[in-house]
């Protein structure tokens, strides 16, 4: 990232970081640093594979300058909301974590429900297969299932006459 002397930013395609205010933003509206309560907090959330090549410059320039991150939080909203919360830096991690496991428990879910999926297709699958290899050798399992049906009525049917008598 390049310093602009007359604004005394640092910048580079879409991403700005202004060293007096410890505060950086991709595409000029989402903060992912930001100087809160005299720390340093990085959101590193990955809002877009464009941002965490921004979030990677300005984490490269922040060790240059000589610049400790205080604490790293993975919020979805932008860092210049967290002021107007009146969060303290303690309930900014947990809302951090809390928001990590929310994501976690969705990819869990997401991820059983893709399994769930591939094994019922695998199991419906292996019963067409069963299904053609029968027809193949000439079986009509409907007609089968539907004559053993038949005698299992009629033979249901004499056992309740044969009980009646």
């Amino acid at each position: 990232m390049k310093l602009k002397k007359k604004s005394g930013l640092y910048e580079s395609s879409n991403v700005t970081f202004n060293p007096k205010t410890l505060n950086a933003l991709s595409y000029n509206w989402w903060y992912f640093v930001k100087s809160f309560k005299g720390k340093v907090v990085f959101n590193d959330y990955q809002y877009s594979s464009t941002t965490r090549r921004h979030q990677c410059k300005v984490k490269r320039l922040l060790s240059e300058l000589g610049i400790k991150i205080d604490l790293t939080v993975e919020l979805t909203q932008s860092l210049n909301n967290i002021e107007v919360e009146n969060l303290t830096l303690k309930q900014l991690k947990a809302k951090s974590d809390a928001q990590i496991a929310s994501r976690n428990e969705e990819k869990r879910q997401h991820r059983n429900a893709m399994a769930k999926a591939r094994r019922e297709k695998a199991k419906r699958d292996r019963v067409a297969a069963t299904i053609k290899r029968f027809a193949d050798q000439g079986i009509d399992l409907l007609a089968d299932a539907k004559e053993l049906v038949d005698a299992y009525n009629a033979e249901q049917s004499n056992v309740i006459q044969l009980k009646g008598a």
